[in-house]
C-alpha cells in the first residue's frame, strides 16, 4: 500500500484527487459489505465473501485511515456495516483480531453503541458462566466440601459481593438463597433428614467475613425481606449445636467468635433474634453450646455498660 495515512491532512491537489478516490472506495465497500450482509447469510459462499469483503476493509482501513479520524472519513454506510459486524458470531469467534480492530474504529465514530456492545457482551459472558455452573451444579455441590483454601477464597469473594451487591433485586436473591438452605438444613421439620452431605451445603456459612455481612449489614438493612432472611438465618444457626456435628459447630463458633461483638447489638428480649442471642451468652448455656467463657464475661460487660 503506496498511499500513507498523512494524505488525508494534506492540502496538495493530488492529494485531494487520492483522497477523493479513496471515499469512493470507502463507499462502495459499505454498500458491498450491507449487500452481502443482508443477503442469505445461511448459504456459505455468500457468507464467505462477507468475511473476506470484511478483511479486506480492515486491511485498508488500518493501512491508511487512522483511528482517530475515522469519524471524518468513513461513509455512514460503511460506519453501520462497521457497527453490524460487532455482533456476527462468526467474526468474533473465528477472526477476534479482525474484531477487535473494527471495534477501535466503531468505538471512535460510535461510543454510543461500542458501549452497547460491551454491555451486551458482558451478560453473554455471564449467561455462559451461568449455564457452565448450571451444567456442573451437582459436581459442584458434591465437591465443594474439597475445595481448597484459593477456591475457598474465591468462593467466599463471590458471595459476599452478591450479598453486598449494588442491585436490590439481586441481594435479595442472595439472601433469599442463603435463607433457603439454612432453613432446609436446619429448620425443625427438616432434622430428620438432616445428613452429612448436606450440611456441607452450609459451608459458604462458616466463615467470619460472610457472617459479619449478614450481621451488619442484612440483619439492619432496611429491606424487611432481607432484614428476616437474615435474622431467621442467625436464628437457625444459633440454635444449630444439636443439629450439627461436633466439628462443624466447633468450626461455626471458630468463625462466629470474632463477630460477636456485632451480633450482640442485636440482643434484648423483643425481638426472636435478640432472644436468641441472650440465650447463647447465658453462661449455663455458653457452656453447653463451648462458647469460651471469657466471651461470655466479655459481652455480659459490654452489655452492661
Amino acid at each position: 500500500m503506496c498511499m500513507k495515512s498523512r494524505v488525508w491532512s494534506s492540502s496538495d491537489p493530488v492529494a485531494l484527487e487520492v483522497k477523493e478516490h479513496m471515499q469512493q472506495v470507502l463507499l462502495l465497500l459499505g454498500d458491498v459489505l450491507e449487500s452481502h450482509r443482508s443477503g442469505d447469510v445461511n448459504e456459505d459462499a455468500n457468507k464467505l465473501t462477507y468475511l473476506q469483503l470484511l478483511a479486506l476493509t480492515r486491511k485498508l482501513l488500518v493501512a491508511i485511515v487512522p483511528v482517530s479520524i475515522a469519524d471524518s472519513i468513513l461513509h455512514r454506510k460503511l460506519k453501520s456495516a462497521l457497527s453490524r459486524s460487532l455482533l456476527d458470531l462468526s467474526v468474533i469467534t473465528l477472526f477476534p483480531t479482525l474484531h477487535a480492530d473494527i471495534l477501535q474504529y466503531v468505538k471512535e465514530f460510535h461510543m454510543d453503541l461500542s458501549v452497547k456492545y460491551e454491555s451486551t457482551m458482558a451478560i453473554c459472558a455471564s449467561m455462559k458462566a451461568a449455564v457452565r455452573f448450571l451444567k456442573n451444579y451437582d459436581k459442584l455441590e458434591r465437591e465443594l466440601v474439597s475445595l481448597d483454601e484459593s477456591n475457598r477464597k474465591v468462593v467466599t469473594g463471590v458471595i459476599l459481593k452478591l450479598l453486598a451487591h449494588s442491585e436490590p433485586h439481586v441481594k435479595l436473591e442472595m439472601y433469599g438463597c442463603c435463607h433457603k438452605y439454612v432453613v432446609a438444613i436446619l429448620g425443625v421439620q427438616q432434622v430428620p433428614r438432616t445428613s452429612a452431605d448436606s450440611l456441607r451445603q452450609l459451608d459458604f456459612l462458616f466463615d467470619t467475613a460472610v457472617l459479619i455481612e449478614i450481621i451488619s449489614h442484612g440483619a439492619a438493612s432496611l429491606e424487611k425481606k432481607i432484614q428476616l432472611y437474615s435474622e431467621e438465618m442467625l436464628i437457625h444457626l444459633l440454635k444449630g449445636k444439636f443439629l450439627l456435628p461436633e466439628p462443624i459447630w466447633r468450626r461455626f463458633l471458630e468463625c462466629l467468635i470474632p463477630a460477636l461483638p456485632l451480633l450482640q447489638c442485636y440482643a434484648d428480649q423483643t425481638t426472636s433474634l435478640g432472644r436468641a442471642i441472650v440465650k447463647i451468652f447465658d453462661p449455663g448455656t455458653g457452656h453447653s453450646i463451648h462458647l469460651p467463657s471469657s466471651e461470655v464475661r466479655k459481652t455480659w460487660l459490654d452489655i452492661m455498660e
